[in-house]
């Protein structure tokens, strides 16, 4: 269970999270009546960070918080998830994140996300913060925190000789010379079209938009297809993966529980087709449970559904 894991670094973002429930999500200007709602917690890179903890993972998060009882509260969590916690900062006079959640009643999700302290990192954070990246053996990186601190941290990494992995969402342009940096980029099909100006809507798309982000300098690109799986595309290697079919309750944080799952099969140096399957597994589960990382499967959970499917994923 990850007593052999190498360290992983997360650069993350964190937030409050209220989740309102209902049959369909309104339009523009419409008002519709939902049917419930509950606050709970989560982000696009610490949800990553806490999946790879509770599988067992050796993951350090850097992660600025607002100094208030949201953050507080957060910090323990995060313990409670097994993660490190040195890089962790309450910053005085800013709050932790906001993000709201309406959710239909296929499980399909809308969300807008407030920033807070997590969208205040500075060079100067980063700075204090690189003993993380020290002897990591993966940094993992997402566009919920600020793009130019994003940049510099990944930076950073690269320099002190990390492999650099990239979830680049929510989606938004940044400077293509970032690209060369990364060790891994894992899009879904809605941020691989953006980025690539490819639709990606099927195997031999997925793979073209590899291809394209390779030509930019990406080593690796493995590309989220929600149900429909995952496409992989490396020098040596491009694969289809499917997903197992499951009883779909809340996509939300499905993406982010698959790419910390991806980084704990890294830390423990599973082959590069088991880490996607046991990904995707992880990912798979999530879905089936509503909520932030509340949805998260643990690892025996994890492994039992990936020594079910695997041989036929």
């Amino acid at each position: 269970m990850g007593v052999n894991a190498k360290k992983v670094a997360v650069l993350g973002s964190w937030h409050k999270v209220m989740f309102l429930n209902g049959d369909r999500i309104p339009g523009k200007g419409e008002t519709v009546l939902g049917n419930d709602y509950f606050v709970t917690y989560g982000g696009k890179g610490a949800n990553q960070a806490c999946a790879c903890g509770l599988l067992g993972g050796n993951c350090e998060l850097i992660q600025n918080l607002g100094d208030d009882d949201d953050g507080r509260k957060s910090v323990e969590l995060f313990k409670e998830y097994n993660v490190k916690t040195d890089y962790v900062n309450l910053m005085p006079g800013q709050l932790t994140g906001l993000a709201l959640v309406m959710i239909d009643k296929n499980g399909e999700n809308s969300i807008m996300d407030i920033a807070g302290a997590h969208g205040q990192y500075r060079p100067e954070d980063i700075d204090r913060a690189e003993g993380a990246f020290k002897d990591a053996f993966i940094a993992g990186f997402v566009l919920e925190t600020n793009i130019d601190a994003t940049i510099y941290a990944i930076k950073k990494a690269y320099d002190m000789g990390v492999p650099v992995f990239l979830d680049p969402a929510p989606v938004e342009s940044f400077d293509p010379v970032i690209y060369p940096y990364l060790t891994w980029i894992k899009p879904n099909e809605h941020e691989a079209s953006l980025l690539s100006g490819i639709e990606v809507v099927d195997f031999d798309s997925a793979v073209k938009a590899g291809h394209w982000f390779m030509d930019q300098g990406v080593k690796n690109v493995l590309i989220t297809l929600g149900g429909g799986g995952s496409v992989l595309v490396t020098p040596t290697l491009t694969k289809a993966f499917k997903a197992p079919k499951v009883n779909v309750v809340d996509t939300t944080t499905a993406g982010d529980i698959f790419a910390g799952s991806f980084l704990y099969a890294l830390s423990v140096e599973m082959p590069i087709e088991d880490a996607v399957k046991f990904a995707t597994c992880a990912g798979s589960l999530a879905v089936t449970k509503p909520g932030a990382m509340e949805s998260a499967a643990s690892y025996d959970e994890v492994t039992l559904l990936f020594n079910e499917v695997k041989d036929s994923l």
